[in-house]
């Protein structure tokens, strides 16, 4: 009876151990196959239970490795943000618009790291609303930049809002070309309306 005992002891600790492996991280560790069916079994169960969420987490890290990779080739800033806005990540480009640190950024407020009041406050209405918000709004950064934002709510897999994702647009240039434009037309229309007033003015005496 104690040969026994010790020996289904013996393999209850291995089986404890592996598992204790496997929830530490070691998910390449296996466990040996024990002597009796029943225990082989369970060995065999465990070991197909760590492969299986081995080949888990290389899809997820492939995963977020080509969204990180897409992220990082956009001009567009990208940033998410959970429903406190509270950076959950941010790509390159909007962190050169901003001026910030990339990896510093990720857990801080919004706010705190973009120091935008006019930035926060639309994401503010759409986390509220639930509704995708776009504006413009003026950045100061040694220059000043004209951004087109767009907030949208961020959702999980179950459609349950969890956060905002915003994407935002350099419009510096675009919009100083509008400006440019809108200025000439009313030079245009305003240096044209004097000549003609004077002709309609002839005109009316003539006739």
């Amino acid at each position: 009876s104690w040969l026994v005992s010790k020996r289904i002891t013996t393999q209850i600790d291995r089986m404890r151990n592996g598992a204790r492996r496997f929830a530490n991280g070691e998910l390449t560790h296996r466990m040996p196959m024990a002597a009796s069916l029943e225990f082989s079994e369970l060995a065999e169960s465990m070991n197909q239970m760590a492969r299986q969420l081995q080949q888990r987490i290389d899809e997820i890290d492939s995963q977020r490795g080509k969204t990180e990779a897409v992220l990082a080739s956009m001009r567009e800033g990208v940033i998410a943000t959970d429903m406190d806005q509270r950076v959950i990540s941010m790509n390159q480009a909007a962190a050169g618009m901003f001026g910030v640190r990339q990896a510093a950024s990720e857990g801080r407020n919004i706010l705190e790291v973009l120091r935008n009041h006019d930035f926060q406050a639309l994401m503010n209405r759409s986390l509220s609303s639930g509704d995708s918000l776009e504006a413009d709004i003026v950045h100061h950064n040694q220059v000043e930049r004209t951004l087109s934002v767009h907030c949208t709510p961020l959702l999980d897999s179950s459609k349950k809002r969890i956060g905002g994702l915003v994407v935002i647009s350099d419009v510096t240039q675009l919009r100083r070309l509008e400006n440019m434009r809108r200025d000439f037309a009313a030079s245009v229309s305003h240096e044209i309306k004097t000549p003609l007033i004077t002709i309609g003015g002839y005109a009316d005496r003539v006739l």
